[in-house]
């Protein structure tokens, strides 16, 4: 009797498939709109955490809230947060998370004690704490979904352009990756060609 497969890898399989077809455009406008419904959420679980309960009655500090993702997509693209490849994470990731994170929060802060908004002080500090854990979270989640779930049986064989420490890195970060086989460089230096990479 021949086995059904696990409906839940098969939906999962799909779902990865339908995300590495999109555009580069569609990726982005996806990452922004998820960070743009979850960094208010943030703000507001935060002002529970320092009330040390759940409440509904925010009307003090909704202007403060409405404000941190609209200051947060501009600062995100600014420090670059949206180019990086999700299935392609390497160190340097955690450092762009960190910059970003902490500029929008400064910007915010700034602009809550300049105008004197209301929102717990300490909140803010909650806050960036709950930011970075869900942007390096929510990015390294969906690394794990992609890179687990290869949509490809066979060895795909890449050619990365540019043989200095830029295309190195990149190639530390695709050895983890199933279904990808780097096969070489391409570079316009001269001093670099012909020469074997030891990995």
């Amino acid at each position: 009797m021949k086995k059904t497969d696990n409906p839940l890898a098969t939906t999962t399989t799909q779902i990865v498939r339908k995300l590495l077809n999109l555009s580069r455009l569609q990726k982005t406008i996806l990452a922004t709109t998820t960070d743009f419904i979850a960094l208010p959420a943030i703000a507001v679980l935060s002002v529970w955490i320092r009330l040390g309960e759940i409440t509904f009655l925010l009307d003090d500090y909704w202007l403060a809230v409405i404000l941190l993702p609209f200051m947060a997509i501009p600062i995100f693209l600014k420090h670059g947060l949206y180019r990086s490849v999700i299935r392609c994470l390497g160190h340097r990731f955690a450092l762009t998370v960190f910059i970003s994170v902490s500029s929008l929060f400064l910007a915010w802060s700034a602009l809550i004690f300049f105008f004197d908004l209301s929102f717990p002080r300490s909140a803010i500090i909650i806050s960036w704490l709950l930011a970075l854990l869900y942007i390096t979270g929510s990015r390294l989640t969906a690394r794990w979904l992609l890179n687990s779930n290869p949509v490809d049986k066979k060895n795909r064989h890449i050619v990365i352009f540019g043989a200095g420490s830029s295309g190195q890195q990149l190639l530390t970060a695709m050895q983890a990756m199933p279904g990808i086989k780097v096969v070489g460089f391409l570079d316009d230096d001269e001093q670099l060609q012909k020469h074997c990479l030891l990995y």
